[in-house]
């Protein structure tokens, strides 16, 4: 017997160390939380930009770099071997990190100026410089890159992208339109970057000789953007933030900061609303005293007492 009950005794205490040790580790979720990281590019004006000096004129802008015009639709190709296959598809002549600018160049004077020597760079914000691709080094790179050949007849796809390069002509009164493409070693470095363009011939004498150069330039900034998302204990959806770290900062900091901020912004709430329940059952518990303290005055009137008899004398 008191075998059996020691036994009994120590199944009942190890039943209910379990039954605790199960309570003290359940995870309880507290929140869901996660980021975004999203870049834009947009125009940067700055007061020493110049975009028109002598009759030349500069208009840029940030293009996507999958546009039409740089879509071709080329065999196919075993890249193991470098054999073309017959079938055939639209490729992406570009590299994704490529930044590509559309840009005008206009002519305002009475000549002809020619670009025999011009060299459009990029500057990204931390110093590094790039200068733009010509057809032929747009398809050095295309084939380097997909380990392919290209046929004659392919390779001329290549050559008639309209890109500007040193044998574009700036023609009087017209303003010459092409692509500037550029393959920076990361596309997304935050900050303002600058577009130039290097010994455009701005003037020129009686004949139509330059005799004098200059160079034009545009800036663009791109932003880096952190979009927060924060969904607390009892929330049925993500409450979202954003915030802009161009400058600096990181992701995981202001998603530290939003959670933060969420977590005192619901308590607040549920404060406010604990406040406003007390509020309204005090002021029903008060209408309700007043009631019964009515109904008890009007119990203990005299003239109520009287016209009560009366009635009950009729009756």
């Amino acid at each position: 017997m008191k075998r059996d009950f020691w036994f009994k005794g120590f199944l009942t205490l190890m039943m209910a160390a379990t039954a605790s040790s199960c309570q003290t580790t359940s995870p309880t979720p507290l929140e869901r939380k996660y980021s975004e990281i999203r870049y834009t590019i947009s125009d940067h004006k700055a007061e020493f930009i110049n975009m028109r000096v002598g009759g030349i004129t500069l208009d840029a802008k940030h293009v996507p770099n999958t546009l039409s015009e740089f879509k071709m639709v080329l065999p196919k190709c075993n890249r193991k071997d470098r054999e073309k296959l017959d079938e055939q598809k639209t490729v992406d002549v570009l590299p994704p990190k490529s930044l590509v600018f559309k840009v005008s160049l206009g002519n305002e004077t009475k000549h002809v100026a020619r670009l025999p020597l011009t060299v459009a760079t990029l500057h990204d914000p931390v110093g590094n410089m790039y200068t733009s691709q010509s057809q032929s080094e747009v398809e050095e790179n295309f084939v380097k890159a997909s380990g392919c050949q290209l046929s004659d007849s392919d390779s001329g796809h290549f050559k008639i992208l309209n890109i500007i390069t040193q044998d574009s002509l700036l023609i009087p009164g017209r303003a010459a339109t092409g692509y500037l493409v550029f393959s920076p070693h990361d596309n997304r470095v935050p900050g303002v970057w600058t577009l130039a363009i290097h010994e455009v011939p701005v003037s020129f004498d009686k004949v139509g000789r330059a005799n004098r150069t200059a160079s034009l330039s545009r800036q663009f900034l791109i932003s880096k953007y952190a979009d927060l998302f924060v969904k607390l204990s009892g929330e049925t959806d993500h409450s979202k933030a954003t915030k802009d770290i161009t400058a600096g900062g990181s992701e995981e900091k202001e998603l530290i900061t939003f959670v933060r901020l969420r977590k005192a912004a619901k308590a607040a709430e549920e404060k406010a609303a604990a406040e406003e329940k007390a509020a309204a059952e005090e002021k029903a518990a008060a209408e309700e005293k007043a009631r019964r303290l009515a109904a008890e005055g009007e119990e203990s009137n005299p003239i109520t007492e009287l016209f009560k008899k009366a009635f009950s004398g009729l009756k």
